[in-house]
C-alpha cells in the first residue's frame, strides 16, 4: 500500500466502523448506506481486499431489511398507478405487473429506502408463449429470469423470484475474465439485486482472489530476472521451442 492510498483507506475503514456500529444497534438502513458508500470507494480505488471485507456486512444489513419486508406478510400488486416517491409506503413486498416495468419497481425500492421502510420490490413482464413469467430488475445492470406463474403472488414467491434472479445473474458471470473485471461485474450485480445473499458471497470470494492475485502479479513483476544459461543448438533444427476500478487495461 502506497502512502498516497493510506488516507483514503483509513477513511473507508472509518466509514465501516460506523456501519458496524449501526448494524449492531439494529439500524440496518444506516448500515447498508454506509457499507454501499464504502464499497464504491474501495472498488474505485482498486482496494479489492476492502471490497471483500465490506461485502459480508453489506449482505447482513440487506438480509435483515429483506427479512423485515417478508415478515410484514403483506403483498402489494400494481398494474397501473404505482406509488409515487412521495407516497408513504408500508413494509412488505411490491410486485409491478405489465404495463408497469422494472424501472417502476426500482423507484419504489429507492423511495422505500429513503423512507426507511423495509420493502422488496419486483417487476414481472407478460407471459411468454410457453406460459412462463419473465422477471426483471434494473440498476447498475439488468438481471432477468423466468418462472412458472404462481396462483397468487405471496411473500414466499417473492423470495423464490430473488433466487431465480440470483441463479440467472450467476449464469451470466464469466469466471474467465480478468479478476478486476469479475469484481466489477459482481459489484454491479449486488447493487442491482441487493436482496441476493449468494451474489454478495460470490463478490467477497472473487474480490479476495483479485486482491491476492494482483499482489502475486506485482511481486512477480518486481522480482529480478535471472538470465537462463544458453543451450547449444541441436542439429540443424536448433532450439525447440469488469465509476471503473483503477486497473491497467
Amino acid at each position: 500500500m502506497t502512502a498516497a492510498t493510506k488516507p483514503a483507506t483509513r477513511t473507508i475503514e472509518a466509514v465501516m466502523e460506523e456501519a458496524s456500529a449501526a448494524l449492531s444497534r439494529g439500524d440496518y438502513f444506516a448500515s447498508e448506506r454506509l457499507c454501499a458508500k464504502a464499497m464504491q470507494s474501495a472498488f474505485v480505488r482498486g482496494e479489492f481486499e476492502l471490497v471483500a471485507r465490506i461485502a459480508l456486512p453489506l449482505q447482513e444489513a440487506r438480509r435483515q431489511r429483506r427479512l423485515l419486508a417478508i415478515e410484514a406478510d403483506r403483498i402489494f400488486v400494481f398494474e397501473k398507478d404505482p406509488p409515487s416517491g412521495e407516497t408513504k409506503l408500508r413494509p412488505g413486498c411490491y410486485v409491478m405487473c405489465a404495463p408497469l416495468v422494472a424501472a417502476d419497481a426500482r423507484r419504489i425500492a429507492e423511495a422505500a429506502f429513503e423512507q426507511r421502510v423495509p420493502v422488496l420490490a419486483l417487476a414481472v413482464e407478460p407471459r411468454t408463449r410457453l406460459g412462463l413469467l419473465p422477471l426483471a430488475v434494473v440498476g447498475a445492470t439488468t438481471i432477468r429470469a423466468k418462472m412458472r406463474p404462481p396462483r397468487a403472488f405471496t411473500p414466499r414467491w417473492c423470495l423464490e423470484a430473488v433466487e431465480a434472479l440470483t441463479n440467472s445473474a450467476l449464469e451470466t458471470f464469466d469466471p474467465g475474465r480478468a479478476l478486476h473485471r469479475q469484481v466489477e461485474d459482481l459489484v454491479e450485480k449486488v447493487m442491482t439485486l441487493p436482496e441476493s445473499e449468494l451474489l454478495h458471497q460470490k463478490l467477497a470470494e472473487v474480490a479476495h482472489q483479485a486482491a491476492h492475485g494482483d499482489a502475486s502479479a506485482h511481486a512477480a513483476a518486481e522480482a529480478p530476472v535471472r538470465p537462463r544459461p544458453r543451450r547449444p543448438a541441436r542439429g540443424k533444427a536448433g532450439h525447440k521451442g469488469p465509476r471503473k476500478a483503477k486497473r491497467d487495461r
